[in-house]
């Protein structure tokens, strides 16, 4: 069985939408992500309403387009205690309600690297047998963090394999000097998730906004990364997380990149 190829929402997002827009967005790409040829889509909720998952769940369904992973709003973890756990509690029931049982969520931005990993413990402590028992999977998306893989080892060794998930975004690996199968190998686990981007040493348009290069186009070895994770035995998702909004019309950019991580990394 292949490795299931998914699309992120976030592709098409900008952070100035509201709660109604982030639905009319994922209804709206739900069947062009279907016809590009992906095998389901990447949700973004951030304060979700019932409405919108009904309407969400209805469009699913139409389409036949399973939502793999529901993406959780960044900076949701540099929370307090008490209001993170809530919102958390209120995004898994929201994914369980459009049937995904996979959450992703960025890990804790605190002043010291040694503050950041003790509430993400914290937080995991009391997270994740809720998590477990609702047969729910919380994957802690790894960020460019010095250091960033005796700090997942850490959280690892910590939780134990059984309980604690990864999503690998190669464009923050690339940033820290890793590749997937350098990064899988010196952690010893397999990640659920794989963020399918390119990356370049200059991330910045002539205005010092972030710029992703096209997918194929920058520095990451899509061919090596997909020996490597084949000689490892992956079979997670592969997830195309990388900026089309600027497109008018991203269908055939869609196409070009499932064709891409089809022949490279499935």
């Amino acid at each position: 069985m292949r490795n299931p190829v998914s699309c992120s929402v976030l592709n098409f997002v900008n952070k100035y939408f509201s709660d109604g827009e982030l639905a009319d967005i994922t209804v709206y790409y739900i069947p062009i992500i279907r016809d590009a040829g992906f095998d389901g889509i990447e949700a973004f909720l951030r304060t979700p309403r019932q409405q919108d998952i009904r309407r969400i769940k209805r469009t699913i369904i139409r389409y036949g387009m399973p939502v793999t992973s529901v993406h959780f709003p960044e900076g949701l973890f540099d929370e307090p205690k008490s209001y993170c756990l809530k919102r958390v509690k209120e995004l898994v029931d929201a994914s369980l309600a459009i049937d995904c049982d996979l959450g992703i969520i960025y890990p804790p931005w605190l002043d010291t690297k040694g503050a950041a990993e003790e509430k993400l413990k914290a937080l995991l402590y009391d997270l994740l047998p809720w998590t477990e028992a609702r047969d729910f999977r919380l994957s802690i998306e790894t960020a460019h963090i010095d250091g960033c893989s005796d700090y997942f080892k850490k959280v690892i060794k910590e939780f134990g394999q059984e309980l604690i998930y990864l999503s690998l975004d190669m464009s923050f690996l690339a940033a820290a000097g890793f590749t997937v199968g350098k990064f899988c190998e010196e952690t010893d686990i397999l990640p659920d998730n794989i963020y399918v981007n390119d990356y370049t040493s200059r991330q910045e348009d002539d205005n010092g906004y972030h710029k992703s290069p096209a997918l194929g186009k920058g520095n990451i070895d899509f061919v090596e990364a997909g020996f490597s994770l084949k000689h490892l035995g992956y079979e997670g998702i592969f997830t195309l997380k990388t900026p089309l909004s600027h497109l008018t019309d991203p269908i055939l950019e869609l196409v070009r990149c499932q064709n891409l991580i089809f022949n490279t990394l499935v």
